[in-house]
């Protein structure tokens, strides 16, 4: 449906915009990663595959599906998703899912996941995962050291209902998935449209960062409590609610945060 849509779309022209070392990663502004979720437990595995085709179709760089698989001959735990340096060659081992340029979107498949406990390389794997999603890097096993870089990964990973072991931003439930040919001047004219839209900034004015201000308080007054007593609304939420409404601007080539798409932005994913 339309908010499906509109959460991949925001993902797609997500990009980190401003990140400060030594500060708590919820004041990273600007990546935003996405898992649908099926409820059909069936559907998925077909779904990974057309959805790859169709991401290949609009993005010129996709990556993956990187499957997570816990069986020991599964290639997730044979082999390493990060760089890692050959000490006989003094080379890189080729064919690093996570060696990718800027802007390549990866592609998660957790529909392949079973009971079962992740070991060794699995784990090493499953971490470097994480810190994709949740900091934008990438570590570089050189051996005796690990160098890290910072990316721009946008990050798709499609489960099964409530399945997903990854800390992404959004979660969307999802009933199947649906495509139509695409003409190829609309292809390109939706890489153009992406490209635009990854390029842009959205800022807050004065007068709108005020306004803000007033509402986090109400939001926060009206708000459930959780189980240790605090409110839901806390500032992690709402910078979430505000890297929302920011890519929803930019998503409609916006450099501006308006008040319209702020409580847009509250309504659909509060």
């Amino acid at each position: 449906d339309s908010s499906i849509a509109e959460s991949l779309l925001l993902c797609l022209v997500s990009r980190p915009s401003m990140r400060v070392d030594g500060l708590v990663d919820s004041l990273f502004i600007g990546k935003l990663t996405l898992n649908l979720s099926f409820k059909d437990t069936e559907g998925p595995q077909v779904s990974v595959t057309e959805f790859t085709r169709l991401l290949k179709a609009i993005k010129p760089l996709v990556a993956g599906p990187v499957k997570l698989e816990s069986g020991i001959e599964s290639d997730f735990t044979k082999t390493s998703v990060y760089p890692r340096l050959d000490l006989q060659s003094g080379q890189l081992v080729p064919g690093a899912v996570l060696q990718q340029p800027d802007g390549c979107v990866l592609i998660i498949d957790e529909t392949v996941l079973s009971e079962g406990e992740f070991k060794d390389q699995a784990v090493c794997n499953l971490q470097a995962l994480i810190d994709v999603i949740r900091l934008q890097q990438v570590n570089y096993d050189f051996g005796m050291q690990q160098v890290t870089l910072k990316t721009d990964m946008p990050v798709i990973s499609i489960s099964h209902s409530k399945k997903s072991i990854l800390p992404f931003d959004l979660r969307v439930e999802c009933d199947c998935f649906t495509f139509c040919p695409i003409e190829d001047e609309k292809i390109s004219l939706f890489r153009s449209y992406l490209e635009h839209c990854r390029g842009l900034t959205c800022s807050v004015n004065e007068e709108m960062a005020t306004f803000l201000e007033h509402d986090y308080l109400t939001l926060r007054k009206a708000s459930p409590l959780l189980p240790n007593g605090n409110p839901k609304m806390n500032e992690q939420e709402f910078h979430r609610l505000m890297n929302l409404a920011r890519l929803t601007a930019i998503s409609e080539a916006q450099t501006n945060l308006s008040q319209e798409i702020w409580e847009r932005t509250k309504t659909r994913y509060l």
